[in-house]
């Protein structure tokens, strides 16, 4: 068994797994792997899970990032299954990219971040999602406000009008 830190799983459903389990999946193993490399980890990263992903899952493209710096150099390593073996990626422009992912991975920092070529546009980060859902949820409470606002305008407006007629009324009645 092995349990890789980030994956990706073409054709099979988005919902949330505690564990993927490929004979529960229909034996859909992962296009994409992540492995965060830590002092803990090296070892098995490069060598045990290398291994697994390469020669018994065939895992197309496998990643290796070391956010730290401490134990990958480069930081950030990328392969490609080419004829039943591990090929290292080359970098581009200080980016791997992922044929799996149509994604290039690029290290800003001591993170990883996805970029999209084809849209020239980041992946927003976690904290940008967060961001962008505050920020879309503050707009939407006030647009609320201004509706709610503007409707009790309209009510106010309606009752002076609805005065104005019941006093405009009256003035004809009397004359």
């Amino acid at each position: 068994m092995v349990s890789p830190d980030c994956y990706v799983v073409f054709g099979v459903g988005n919902e949330l797994r505690d564990l993927y389990k490929v004979w529960e999946e229909g034996w859909q193993t992962p296009a994409v792997v992540i492995e965060i490399t830590s002092k803990s980890t090296q070892k098995e990263d490069m060598n045990k899970k290398f291994r697994r992903y390469e020669q018994d899952l065939h895992v197309p493209e496998y990643f290796l990032f070391d956010p730290t710096g401490d134990y990958l150099n480069p930081i950030l390593q990328g392969f490609r299954l080419q004829n039943g073996q591990y090929v290292r990626i080359p970098f581009q422009n200080d980016r791997l990219y992922s044929e799996q992912l149509k994604l290039e991975l690029v290290i800003q920092g001591n993170t990883m971040r996805f970029y999209n070529p084809e849209t020239e546009a980041w992946l927003p980060s976690p904290e940008e999602v967060q961001e962008q859902a505050e920020t879309e949820r503050q707009n939407a409470d006030i647009a609320r406000q201004n509706a709610e606002r503007e409707r009790q305008a309209r009510m106010e407006a309606e009752a002076e009008i609805a005065k104005l007629r019941a006093e405009l009324e009256a003035l004809r009645k009397q004359s």
